[in-house]
């Protein structure tokens, strides 16, 4: 027995390893990737984080739906505007996803958040209530030991110096007092599944709630479906 658990042990620290190494590897390939995007539009990091705001927008009723979009754009000093794009997950994931994009003002109203608009509705914020929705929400998932998107490093750059304490807006994350995930269309099942045993390790069965697209788990209160949540 003794042996066993030493085993699991010696499994475990080498698979925390392999994930540390690859998570390594995955910031420095992100590194190399954001200085040729900088390098691309002709700015250093550091002008891009003190470039002056533009707008900011984010969706009306996050903690409503549990999901939206927040948009923070800077001006560029040969007028275009550097956007970043992250999508978060007020309920449990923190930024789903987030991305950084360069467009004329004309296009930034016309096309990208004209497009948003058919999907959430959005109204401006200021640019610490942008950062502290955003903070906030990988705190809370951090907390879950869920971390944010790949790009959101990347994308995080907009964010530059703005002071999310002048915010004073208080932002309660999570649904009903409890992290809630529900899958979405770019999560395969494995990865849900994987996402659900996280939040079963870390808060328990009856600590978090959640609904997969291929309704396993829809939570019904009969005796059967509680006998296969326990076995996810």
């Amino acid at each position: 027995m003794g042996k066993d658990k030493k085993r699991i042990q010696q499994n475990r620290a080498k698979k925390n390893a392999r994930l540390a190494a690859r998570k390594a590897q995955r910031k420095r390939q992100q590194h190399r990737m954001e200085g040729s995007l900088f390098a691309q539009l002709g700015f250093t990091r550091g002008q891009i984080e003190h470039a002056p705001i533009h707008q900011v927008w984010a969706n009306r009723e996050f903690f409503e739906l549990g999901i939206g979009s927040v948009f923070v754009s800077r001006i560029l000093p040969d007028g275009h505007l550097i956007i970043g794009v992250f999508l978060v997950d007020v309920y449990c994931l923190g930024i789903k996803d987030a991305f950084l994009s360069a467009l004329s003002p004309r296009e930034f109203q016309e096309e990208l958040l004209a497009k948003a608009r058919l999907s959430e509705p959005l109204h401006e914020v200021s640019p610490a209530y942008a950062r502290k929705l955003i903070e906030g929400s990988i705190a809370y998932a951090s907390n879950l030991g869920l971390e944010p998107h790949d790009d959101y490093e990347k994308a995080s750059v907009v964010l530059g110096d703005i002071d999310a304490s002048a915010c004073q807006e208080t932002f309660v994350f999570g649904h009903k007092g409890k992290p809630f995930y529900a899958q979405g269309p770019n999560h395969t099942d494995s990865q849900a599944l994987a996402i659900v045993t996280q939040l079963r390790e870390r808060c328990g069965l009856d600590g978090f709630e959640f609904m997969l697209e291929s309704d396993l788990v829809d939570r019904p209160d009969d005796e059967d479906d509680q006998t296969d949540l326990r076995d996810l």
